[in-house]
């Protein structure tokens, strides 16, 4: 993903980035509960060192390992500051299309319908929102973050667990 952390090298082939999240993808698994949930943050694709569909193979490794697929929620953050590589200015030789969204992949183990009847803690506004496939709320800077290479807003894992769990 050629992310500037501050102590990983994060300069390695696609190959060898889905090996490496390969590990840590089985790892999740094997972790998981029967009926548990899991949802993953991944850009749609990438084109800096090549393109790739990172989303789309992400979720074939996933389903590979054992996982099974649910949904894909698209994150529509807005923001096309970042945007740099155009492939070829205004010219249809090499044009690179950049989507400025993100996917959220939501999977789980073995059962998506949970066990037993327990309280959620979602508001009916919520509900209708976050089960909505698109997203729409602004991306997390790296200053807000602390300085974090890889910012993502709180908004984020707020939404995924409460859409998508019970409490006691």
């Amino acid at each position: 993903m050629d992310i500037k952390y501050n102590s990983h090298d994060d300069q390695i082939t696609y190959e060898k980035y889905l090996e490496f999240s390969h590990k840590w993808l089985s790892k999740c698994f094997e972790w998981l509960k029967d009926d548990g949930r899991f949802c993953l943050n991944i850009p749609l694709d990438k084109n800096k060192g090549g393109q790739q569909s990172i989303g789309a193979d992400f979720t074939t490794l996933a389903k590979k390992i054992g996982y099974k697929y649910h949904s894909t929620i698209i994150w529509n953050e807005g923001n096309i500051s970042r945007r740099t590589a155009w492939g070829s200015w205004l010219s249809a030789s090499a044009p690179y299309v950049i989507a400025p969204v993100e996917l959220i992949i939501v999977l789980y183990k073995k059962n998506w319908r949970k066990n037993g009847k327990k309280i959620s803690d979602i508001t009916k506004s919520e509900f209708i929102a976050w089960t909505n496939g698109v997203w729409t709320f602004n991306g997390q800077s790296k200053k807000g973050a602390g300085g974090h290479p890889a910012p993502f807003p709180v908004e984020l894992p707020k939404r995924c667990k409460i859409v998508r769990s019970e409490i006691n």
